[in-house]
């Protein structure tokens, strides 16, 4: 990790990274194009939103990846759903565009769901969703829409759940089962039953700590983006959904693979272990100065990552890191006191490796938390502060004392004398 600016700020010493800075994580391969906002691979294609303009990039050989072929769509592209040959693409100010990829380097407009022509509709398709022979479109204020696609040439519009009085603009929607999840953009997620495509029914609503954006489904857990996180919500009972935690990362992407979150948010790459949603540990991360990552998808062993200006990159995940305790590189977080035993002022210094929430208590040889030093957000990097022992608020006694590092899942633990 490099360390090129110091600041002390309030008091705490803090050393910024720059560069890169990786775990189990390498780039391998890059495509050039500007606006590059979302990405979905099958086989060895990439389907990529630049914009307005969708991109058929041939990755078989990840080190060099090709343009095969491209077609421009009204506006920009928002969300993007594959099925077969068929990419159905939500544009911000032109509805659902329809596209036909059998031939990646001639991609064929086959429909555009005229929105303009349907009374009461917003011409904004924000997020798609394709189950079976039905897409399901977040129509920002106009409802989520159900639409038969069993052709696609002529989709019919089935259903419309009209949001009002519940919800003002919903933006994206993922479907399992019987269920539609669909966020709206200023108080949460909503549930609406799809068992009857002709008469969708909403069921429940519940709030996500910040403004929800998009969403991922994984078993019986709904991942929802936020502007202060992933929340993970428990769907088991798609009546009562319950939040289960909120993973504490920046404005993030995120998709899910089982019960593995590829997630990306401002210029850093983490791929989280969420088994345990309660408890979620990185296994592998990439920080990268100078790009923005706006899209993130993965397929086997790569990852691939809409970054903005910067285009296309294509990163390879170490095989062993998707292992619970597996490392095919050093984790570079730590922790350290100065001098100890200590009479009066303890200092502290740490480092870590990803940008992550973080947390540094202090606990006594009983295991009671005797001091809250940090708890927020930090960007990667070496921080140091001083604590005070003679604090006559805490009453800080002599005797032996724990120090608790905590972030992105990992600890570390050092112990302390306080002599007086």
């Amino acid at each position: 990790m490099k360390k090129l600016m110091v600041l002390l700020i309030g008091g705490i010493l803090a050393t910024n990274a720059f560069g890169n800075d990786s775990l189990n994580i390498k780039s391998v391969g890059h495509w050039h194009d500007n606006h590059v906002w979302n990405v979905i691979v099958k086989d060895t294609i990439a389907y990529v939103g630049a914009y307005n303009n969708l991109c058929c990039v041939d990755v078989s050989n990840p080190a060099s990846p090709q343009l095969l072929g491209e077609l421009s769509n009204p506006d920009r592209i928002s969300d993007m759903e594959l099925k077969d040959t068929i990419v159905y693409i939500g544009d911000c100010f032109g509805g659902l565009q329809i596209v036909n990829v059998a031939s990646p380097t001639t991609p064929q407009l086959i429909c555009e769901y005229n929105v303009l022509a349907t009374p009461n509709f917003s011409t904004a398709a924000y997020g798609v969703a394709v189950v079976g022979s039905y897409a399901y479109v977040a129509w920002n204020d106009s409802g989520l829409c159900i639409l038969d696609i069993s052709v696609p040439q002529t989709p019919v519009r089935e259903g419309l759940w009209d949001l009002a009085p519940i919800a003002s603009q919903v933006h994206y929607v993922k479907v399992k089962d019987k269920y539609a999840y669909v966020t709206e953009r200023f108080s949460g997620l909503n549930v609406v039953d799809i068992s009857d495509p002709n008469q969708p029914v909403y069921v429940t609503h519940i709030g996500t700590p910040g403004e929800p954006l998009a969403l991922n489904i994984s078993k019986s857990y709904c991942y929802v983006e936020n502007d202060s996180g992933v929340s993970i919500f428990n769907i088991a009972t798609p009546s009562s959904p319950t939040l289960i935690s909120t993973y504490k990362v920046r404005y993030p992407s995120i998709y899910i693979v089982d019960t593995l979150g590829y997630i990306c948010h401002n210029n850093t790459i983490q791929v989280v272990n969420f088994a345990k949603p309660s408890a979620p540990t990185i296994l592998a991360y990439y920080t990268q100065d100078s790009i923005s990552i706006e899209g993130i998808f993965a397929l086997g062993n790569y990852i691939y990552v809409a970054a903005d200006d910067s285009g296309l990159i294509i990163f390879e995940l170490c095989k062993p890191a998707i292992e619970e305790n597996a490392d095919c590189g050093k984790l570079n977080m730590e922790l350290k006191i100065g001098k100890n035993p200590i009479t009066n002022l303890a200092n502290i210094s740490y480092t870590i490796p990803f940008q992550s929430n973080v947390e540094l208590n202090i606990y006594d040889i009983t295991g009671k938390l005797v001091d809250k030093i940090v708890n927020k957000f930090q960007s990667a990097g070496s921080y140091s502060l001083n604590w005070s022992a003679s604090d006559k608020v805490k009453k800080i006694s002599a005797g032996i004392y724990f120090i608790k590092l905590s972030a992105g899942g990992y600890k570390e633990t050092r112990k302390f004398v306080v002599m007086k």
